[in-house]
């Protein structure tokens, strides 16, 4: 008698749910639930076998609400789920809301600082070093040697060298002040990063002295409109020269051999050709690309951790949001708690890092647009969709196991020596 009374009460939960979703197309259906109260009302035991097979029928009706969520309270009708269902709602309409600007935050950053590096690696594949060492040889070696013919072809070729060098130059200038902004930019929006701050301080080593400038402006100049000739004695009033204007190397450097003094005086030569040429300025070619260096490490750094961690974190996350949304506006899908929405949007970031390391690894120096945004839609879908990552590694991974497992195949029977009678 107790158990069915049992049968019968789940029997009439799943009705009732199945009534309210508009999922009972005929009410005979409903008829064994009639026939059972009134032979409990009259004192008899109901039959069992009608309210069973009623509520096979209602539990495949019904699906995907199960009838163990019906008992658990997770009826989407009830007026409690109801409210806590538009809680939720809003919550976490709030938390995509900012997700999403915390993507556009990343993919801002990650566009600027792509773009540096390749602003870096472009000065690099220029030379800038070599552009100008045979800038200052022409106006200190060549020039003065040549004769007037040769002189004006030497003039020519050197007039050619430096627009190249102060175009560069200004380049340089331009997007060394781009590097440290783009540098100081913090990993996370409205956190503070020590790091980026740290950066972005200027260094009067690095960054003093102004750029370079066609105008011979106050912030640099440039080399303007002296003649080579006159480059290349500016540049030996910088430092201790003899009556010979050769370099005078300070006392304690005589010790060294004379190859490292050769090399030093060379270097000496190169830093004062390019002061002369900025009429002064020490935030020439080469010292302000050795700054924009100091900073690419970093750049290339959070590059990696908003590549590999970050973004693929936040677009399965998005994702997952997005599921549980869908899912919770649904009267067909069982009511779902906090906990429930919360392990469902760490599930689905910990199969958007999985899909980062799988997919995001040959993308961390300059990656291009469209495989690693292709990387980060597929994080999106797995958040979306986890079930199917999820389905995907248990596949995986049993195709591991049964390769482990599996015995080593045994030596064929060509390898296997044949047997000779004795004797």
């Amino acid at each position: 008698m107790e158990e069915a009374h049992i049968l019968l009460d789940d029997v009439r939960l799943a009705a009732r749910y199945a009534a309210r979703a508009g999922l009972i197309g005929n009410s005979a259906m409903l008829d064994p639930i009639t026939h059972a109260e009134q032979a409990i009302h009259d004192g008899q035991i109901p039959r069992v076998g009608p309210l069973a097979q009623l509520l096979s029928s209602l539990i495949n009706i019904i699906r995907p609400v199960t009838l163990a969520d019906l008992k658990e309270g997770r009826d989407p009708f009830l007026e409690t789920n109801q409210g806590r269902l538009r809680f939720l709602r809003i919550a976490l309409t709030i938390f995509s809301f900012a997700v999403l600007l915390n993507i556009i935050y990343f993919a801002d950053a990650l566009r600027r600082e792509q773009e540096v590096l390749a602003h870096i690696e472009a000065f690099k594949d220029a030379k800038p070093t070599i552009l100008l060492s045979d800038l200052r040889h022409l106006a200190q070696s060549e020039l003065p040697q040549a004769n007037d013919k040769a002189k004006a072809i030497l003039t020519e070729k050197y007039n050619l060298k430096r627009e190249e060098y102060l175009h560069l130059n200004r380049l340089i200038g331009t997007y060394h002040s781009g590097t440290v902004e783009v540098a100081s930019l913090p990993l996370f929006p409205y956190l503070s990063d020590a790091v980026a701050q740290a950066q972005a301080v200027p260094d009067p080593a690095l960054t003093g002295g102004g750029v370079l400038t066609t105008s011979g402006s106050s912030s640099g100049g440039s080399y303007g409109g002296a003649s080579p000739e006159a480059a290349g004695k500016q540049s030996n009033s910088a430092f201790c020269v003899n009556n010979e204007g050769q370099w005078m190397l300070p006392p304690h450097w005589q010790k060294y051999p004379g190859w490292l003094k050769d090399a030093v005086q060379e270097w000496l030569s190169d830093y004062c050709f390019q002061l002369a040429l900025g009429n002064g300025s020490d935030s020439a070619l080469l010292t302000d690309m050795d700054a924009t260096l100091v900073y690419a490490g970093a750049i290339l750094n959070k590059i990696s951790l908003r590549v590999v961690w970050c973004l693929p974190v936040m677009f399965g996350m998005l994702g997952a949001s997005i599921f549980v949304m869908q899912n919770i506006a649904n009267t067909r899908t069982p009511s779902m708690e906090w906990y429930s929405v919360v392990m469902r949007i760490t599930m689905g970031g910990i199969a958007g890092v999985v899909v980062g390391w799988l997919g995001a690894g040959e993308f961390i120096k300059v990656p291009t647009a469209s495989p690693m945004y292709a990387s980060f839609a597929l994080a999106f879908l797995v958040g979306y969709c986890i079930e199917l990552l999820f389905r995907i590694l248990e596949k995986l991974s049993n195709s591991a196991i049964q390769s482990i497992s599996r015995p080593a195949p045994g030596p064929a029977a060509a390898d296997v020596p044949a047997r000779t009678p004795a004797g």
